[in-house]
């Protein structure tokens, strides 16, 4: 009996790396196969959208100086790039990817972008995201926050940020925080510095977003275009 079990030990050991190997493979062509889907999908939406289409475009990153999220990690990657021109107003949309770590402890973190630059803006540099468990701890311990006596509903939702609080707390008017407060916005990551602004939702989205995206960045740039 002995025998037979380590018989069939030693077939099963044969067994598991060769098995690891084809899951491995099986999974990488899946991967594959599901980003050219995206990609290819991507492509159809900007030719429908009369827009700019790149497979990968890194020259992104350089739009925006003040833009922290550009700064962060290593391996920084734009891709399915669409680009074009609203009445003076650039805007981008972009599967953004960078990757923090290294080896084993790596995590890529993926997300699609928006970024608008206007001549009408001239934003404070500053940041916003929703807020967390995590970020009132942040707060408690001397983290920055910018919080509004007046407006509860927003300053209990996001953690707004910036170099010169003043400057951040005129910009972020009750019309602009009313609209940040609407609906799937809550879970907007938002950031601008001058003459660009950038959002997104801290994922990637279908590509059948993307002309819900553009619509917002218009009106985000109007409604802080009227803050100057």
């Amino acid at each position: 009996m002995p025998e037979v079990l380590a018989f069939f030990n030693s077939r099963w050991d044969s067994l598991i790396f060769p098995g690891m190997v084809a899951l491995a493979g099986l999974s990488f062509l899946i991967y594959h196969l599901y980003e050219k889907r995206r990609t290819r999908k991507w492509r159809e939406i900007a030719e429908s959208l009369g827009l700019k289409f790149s497979e990968r475009d890194d020259s992104v990153m350089e739009r925006g100086s003040d833009i922290h999220l550009f700064t962060l990690g290593h391996s920084r990657k734009a891709k399915n790039v669409l680009e074009g021109d609203a009445n003076g107003i650039d805007i981008i949309l972009a599967d953004y990817h960078y990757t923090t770590g290294g080896g084993k402890n790596s995590t890529t973190h993926l997300q699609t972008i928006c970024l608008a630059k206007s001549p009408e803006l001239n934003i404070p540099v500053s940041n916003m995201r929703p807020q967390s468990f995590f970020d009132s701890i942040g707060k408690l311990l001397g983290g920055q926050d910018i919080d509004f006596e007046t407006d509860p509903e927003f300053s209990q939702a996001f953690v707004l940020q910036g170099k010169d609080e003043q400057e951040v707390r005129a910009c972020f008017g009750s019309e602009v925080r009313r609209w940040f407060c609407s609906g799937a916005k809550l879970k907007m990551y938002f950031e601008a510095g001058g003459d660009t602004l950038l959002f997104h939702q801290g994922h990637r989205v279908n590509p059948e977003d993307a002309q819900e995206l553009l619509g917002q960045a218009l009106e985000l740039v109007k409604l802080f275009a009227r803050k100057k």
